[in-house]
């Protein structure tokens, strides 16, 4: 009886440790509290309406990134539970208007938000603490009558070094990495002067 019980148990830490992905809850998804202010206009603009296209090329619609599990930390990918441009369309909606941005679907002012690049990578350095580190970058583009818009912005974002598992400080620094950049869309006067 011992013996089947011991072998229960080590079947169960094999597959625990030999995960096949990580997924992200979406409540996980926080920023840490040194990159959870938000800067907002002055002014409410608007109304925008937002569609976020994942230029990524072949990675997989709701992967963002990789981390490192089991014993042996084996690279494994972590997943969205929906795909990047839905996720985004849905944060960046939410950011914008923290910031005094209105969103709606049928927006005076149609915005494109390209996904040119996106990772959030645990990252493992001999002798130092786990870490995340995350990067993103849109390319912002619209038209509405003779004003146009075609501007790039990016953020990079590395977790604390602190003693912490580092696949547990990706959702934090991914959610980082998304208030930065909303910060800097929204501090843009070229984005700010074409949604007026």
């Amino acid at each position: 009886m011992l013996k089947t019980i011991l072998i229960i148990l080590s079947m169960t830490t094999i597959i625990a440790c030999s995960q096949m992905s990580l997924r992200l809850d979406e409540s996980e998804i926080q920023p840490f509290k040194e990159f959870s202010k938000v800067k907002k206009s002055v002014d409410t603009l608007g109304p925008i309406s937002i569609n976020v296209t994942d230029m990524r090329g072949d990675v997989p619609a709701n992967q963002i990134g990789f981390g490192y599990t089991g014993v042996k930390y084996k690279k494994t990918p972590v997943l969205l539970k929906q795909n990047v441009n839905e996720f985004l369309k849905s944060e960046l909606t939410t950011e914008l208007t923290k910031r005094n941005i209105l969103v709606q679907e049928d927006g005076k002012y149609q915005v494109e938000v390209l996904v040119t690049k996106l990772s959030v990578n645990e990252f493992i350095e001999k002798h130092l603490p786990e870490r995340a580190l995350c990067e993103i970058e849109f390319q912002l583009k619209s038209q509405h009558l003779t004003k146009t818009l075609n501007a790039r912005y990016w953020s990079e974002v590395t977790s604390p070094g602190d003693l912490g598992d580092g696949t547990e400080k990706i959702a934090p620094t991914f959610a980082s990495c998304i208030n930065v950049i909303t910060d800097k869309i929204v501090e843009d006067k070229k984005f700010r002067d074409f949604i007026q």
